[in-house]
C-alpha cells in the first residue's frame, strides 16, 4: 500500500512515516537473526544465514515475517499512519536455498548482498500476497 500512500501524504510527513517504518521493521529483524541487506524503496531485504550461518535460519525468518506483520499494528507505527490518514499494510516473502552472497558490484562500487533463484522467489512470493490476499507467504 505504500505506493498509494506516497501519492498522498506530503513529502515531510511521508519521510518521517518510512524513517518509523524501517527503524521499527529493522529492529524486528535484527531481533530474530537477521541481516538488512538492503533498503529497495519501501522494501527491506533482509537475509539469515549470511554471511555466519545461524541455527534454524527458516524458522527465524517465517517468525520474523509474522511478527513484522504485528509490528505494523501496535503503535508508534499504527498510531503515526492513522494520524497522517493512512493504514499501514505489509507483505512478507520467504524462501530458503542456496544463495550466492559476497561483494557485488563494480571496482567504483561494492555491496555485500545474496543474488539466486531463491532471492527471486521471496520477492516472487512477496508479490503473490497481493493476489491472494495474504500478508506471508513462505
Amino acid at each position: 500500500s505504500f505506493t498509494s500512500i506516497c501519492e498522498r501524504v506530503p513529502p515531510p510527513v511521508l519521510s518521517g512515516l518510512i524513517r518509523l517504518y524501517f527503524e521499527r521493521s529493522s529492529r524486528v529483524v535484527m531481533g530474530h537473526g537477521g541481516i538488512i541487506d538492503k533498503f529497495i524503496g519501501d522494501c527491506i531485504m533482509a537475509v539469515w544465514s549470511a554471511p555466519v550461518p545461524i541455527d534454524a535460519h527458516e524458522v527465524r525468518a517465517s517468525v520474523c515475517g509474522h511478527m513484522l506483520i504485528w509490528e505494523t499494528q501496535q503503535d508508534p507505527l499504527k498510531s503515526e499512519f492513522n494520524r497522517a490518514g493512512e493504514t499501514l499494510a505489509i507483505r512478507v516473502g520467504v524462501a530458503t536455498g542456496e544463495v550466492l552472497a559476497g561483494n557485488m558490484g563494480s571496482a567504483a562500487r561494492m555491496n555485500y548482498t545474496v543474488i539466486g533463484d531463491d532471492v527471486n522467489l521471496a520477492s516472487r512470493l512477496e508479490g503473490l500476497n497481493k493476489q491472494w490476499g495474504t500478508s506471508v507467504m513462505v
